[in-house]
Parts: C-alpha cells; sequence; structure tokens
C-alpha cells in the first residue's frame, strides 16, 4: 500500500493521522479558505484495526475551532498537546474530532452511491477499492486514482457501483448483448458483467496484465 508522510498536502487535504491511512485508518483535513478557524474534515476508520473486523467507515464534518463550546482543557489532556498556541492546526482539528466524535461537527456520509453505517453518518465498505473511490470523490489521495476500476453493475433496473483493485482483474469478456464482464477468478461467481463494454474495460485497465477472453475461452471455463 501507499504510504503518506503526515502534513503531506494532497490537492489542499493535508494527513493529520497514520501515514498508511487505508491501513489504519486517518484523518484528513482542509482548511475553508473564505471561513477563518474553520476546516473540512474526513475520517478513514479501518475496522481492522480498531475493533478486527473487516471494512472501513468514512465520514465527513466541518470543524469551526473557534466554536466556544470547545474544551481546549481536556483536548490537551486527551491528546497529549502540551502547548496549544503552538500546535499546528490540523492536528488540533484531528483531536477534537477524535474527542468528541465526527456527529458533534455535522458528521455526514461521503456518496449515496455506497452502503451507510447504522448511525446514518458513514459509508460503510468492505474493499480497499471502495475506499480510495470514495475519497478520490473528495479529492484525496488522487494519486492512486489510476489504481482502481469503477463500473456500473445493473440489478433489477437498479445500477450500483462495483469497485476493484485493477491489478486484481484476471480477465475480461462480453455478453451476447454487449455488455462487459470482468473476471477476478477462476469461478463463476467471481465474474461480474457491468454496464460497460468490453471496448471500455480494455481502456479502463490499459497498462494492466488482463487477458481478453473469446466466447469459446468462456465456454471452456463453464465446463471446466
Amino acid at each position: 500500500m501507499t504510504e503518506l508522510n503526515c502534513n503531506e498536502v494532497l490537492n489542499q487535504w493535508g494527513n493529520f493521522g497514520d501515514n498508511n491511512p487505508i491501513e489504519y485508518g486517518t484523518k484528513f483535513v482542509k482548511a475553508d479558505v473564505e471561513n477563518d478557524g474553520c476546516y473540512h474534515v474526513i475520517v478513514v476508520e479501518s475496522l481492522a484495526w480498531t475493533i478486527g473486523e473487516e471494512g472501513w467507515l468514512l465520514s465527513q464534518g466541518y470543524v469551526d475551532i473557534n466554536d466556544t463550546w470547545i474544551d481546549w482543557h481536556k483536548i490537551t489532556e486527551f491528546s497529549g498537546i502540551q502547548r496549544y498556541d503552538e500546535t499546528e492546526v490540523g492536528y488540533k482539528v484531528s483531536a477534537l474530532v477524535e474527542y468528541y466524535g465526527i456527529h458533534e461537527f455535522g458528521g455526514e456520509t461521503l456518496s449515496n452511491e455506497f452502503g451507510v453505517d447504522f448511525n446514518g453518518v458513514a459509508n460503510e465498505v468492505k474493499k480497499e477499492a471502495e475506499v480510495i473511490a470514495l475519497l478520490n470523490e473528495h479529492g484525496v489521495l488522487l494519486e492512486r486514482a489510476n489504481e482502481v476500476l469503477k463500473a456500473t453493475v445493473i440489478y433489477h433496473n437498479e445500477s450500483e457501483i462495483f469497485c476493484t483493485m485493477k491489478e486484481d482483474v484476471e480477465a475480461i469478456s462480453e455478453t451476447v448483448d454487449g455488455e462487459g464482464v470482468i473476471h477476478l477468478g477462476q469461478y463463476k461467481h467471481d465474474m461480474i458483467t457491468v454496464s460497460e463494454s468490453l471496448e471500455q474495460l480494455q481502456t479502463m485497465l490499459e497498462g494492466y496484465d488482463v487477458e481478453i477472453l473469446s466466447d469459446d475461452e468462456e465456454e471452456e471455463d463453464d465446463n471446466e
């Protein structure tokens, strides 16, 4: 996985948490240039790291560090910040969200295209590709955008976003109706039919070693 240095600014977002934001979680902070002391925050929580379960929670909020209800004495004790006036503001924002919780800062999901946790304030996803796709939509981790294949699946006349790491795609093909098929393994349940055509998938996967299956090869795979 790609690592980030703390405070590295990506498209104006700073990483104020772990150097590996996907594996261990982090908080991305970006200043609201129109409102002094106000900051946008994106929280990435790795469930594998926090509770030993598969998946991630991603939420966003808005912090005004000038709010009078904030108890900075408690924040400094909780976070270990020794001198409030000398601490980089991104860490102050991160400490605030860690202490009070994102729900106290207008916490909400990043997208309506992905699953939502039971509290309704965070997207709950199971795959690294989905984490990257969600962050990309908000201008974070854009240097990893090309690693993710994002396609559209149709279920019962309703569309659903499907994401996977491009390196995990073994082969692609098409149905008799011209829909694209993504093969993630040797079994039939590893085949995902998407709205994108075979030609579109080829373009999206350019530069990756992906096999293009013919109809004959698909039939042979089904019979094995």
